[in-house]
């Protein structure tokens, strides 16, 4: 990353200080595993995020912080919305609902709000054909029902998809995360 940020500058593009550490926080949370370190990250980044606030949602429902979830959600679901906003939120509602469930350790519930959170009252939400399948495969695993975890990852992994590798775990295109030194 520090050499992605160094050739960045060189090509004239400015990222703000603070632009990668909800990025690093995922990484330490989900692949490092150093959950501390990730949770001190999404702290300093949190109230720095501006628009960006689903981002310390999706990651502390990750970490499997419900509490905090849960307030986050609230406070989303307090947005002054008019009827056409509203509509337009609905498949995200549904998927901060699911992962608020997972969070909660109630995985076979946040399935029905995780298939619903990718289509909309005019069709599929996104471009992302492999989204659900993750967030799927994920609460049946949390489920401890590892067939059908196996089916929907293997979904995963079979369905032909370009930015497979992306961290972006909103399934869009808004890549703006956030950099916080480690500290050790």
């Amino acid at each position: 990353m520090a050499e992605a940020r160094r050739i960045d500058r060189g090509r004239g593009l400015q990222i703000p200080d603070v632009s990668d550490s909800a990025y690093y926080a995922f990484i330490d949370l989900t692949i490092v595993q150093n959950r501390e370190r990730a949770m001190r990250r999404m702290t300093w980044a949190e109230p720095r995020l501006g628009a960006q606030r689903n981002q310390p949602f999706f990651f502390y429902a990750y970490a499997g912080d419900a509490e905090r979830v849960r307030a986050l959600f609230e406070a989303e679901l307090a947005q002054p919305r008019d009827s056409i906003e509203q509509l337009a939120a609905e498949p995200g509602l549904h998927r901060m609902r699911g992962e608020l469930l997972l969070a909660e350790g109630r995985a076979l519930e946040a399935i029905p709000e995780l298939r619903a959170s990718e289509m909309a009252a005019d069709g599929p939400v996104n471009n992302c054909v492999i989204c659900l399948s993750v967030a799927v495969g994920r609460a049946f695993d949390k489920a401890n029902m590892p067939d059908s975890a196996i089916t929907w990852y293997e979904d995963y992994l079979e369905t032909p998809f370009p930015n497979r590798l992306s961290f972006d775990l909103e399934g869009n295109d808004d890549n703006d995360f956030v950099y916080v030194p480690a500290g050790d």
